[in-house]
């Protein structure tokens, strides 16, 4: 069984999924439009993960290509909009 690895970059918004044993590039996910700020494996379901950005999205991505599941997040109120409330 392979073991893949996730590296985020915050320079071009892109997941990048590696076989470090082989030394290759298996995916890039685009698809955020901010910096990714955390990425999960699910440890049930292998090549699952998610990954959380600061454009307010979750998105899941499946282990048979590079489909997303897209999840808008509102972002909190400001202090300043629940200041004058």
């Amino acid at each position: 069984m392979r073991v893949y690895h996730s590296i985020h970059s915050p320079e071009d918004k892109t997941l990048y999924v590696w076989d470090f044993e082989h030394r290759q590039l298996v995916r890039a996910l685009g698809g955020h439009d901010d910096v990714i700020s955390s990425v999960a494996w699910n440890s049930a379901v292998p090549g699952l993960l998610g990954s959380a950005s600061d454009d307010h999205t979750v998105r899941i991505w499946g282990p048979g290509g590079l489909r997303a599941v897209k999840i808008s997040l509102s972002p909190p109120p400001s202090s300043s909009a629940a200041a004058s409330t």
